[in-house]
């Protein structure tokens, strides 16, 4: 086997099923498309799976709150509010 010849096949990202890259709908899960390369890309896996995507959204404002803490670390003004961290 050539090292340097194309796979026919992939795994669709919506169903995790083995197809042919041909294909213009997965015969599984009716996925339009599946061998796009946008589809199979790690970079976008997050946005086409909800769960992926709250937590990606989640951890960017925790990211974003602990640098705004560290560039403001005046902002941790504690006080006898238990909620007075937050603002």
């Amino acid at each position: 086997m050539n090292s340097g010849s194309k796979k026919n096949s992939l795994l669709c990202p919506g169903c995790r099923r083995l197809i042919s890259r041909d294909e213009e709908v997965c015969p599984y899960c009716g996925l339009s498309h599946p061998g796009a390369w946008w589809k199979n890309s790690r970079f976008t896996a997050a946005l086409v799976d909800p769960n992926r995507f709250v937590r990606l959204i989640i951890g960017a404002n925790v990211l974003m709150y602990v640098v705004s803490l560290l560039l403001n670390p005046g902002g941790l003004n504690l006080s006898f509010n238990p909620l007075g961290f937050l603002s």
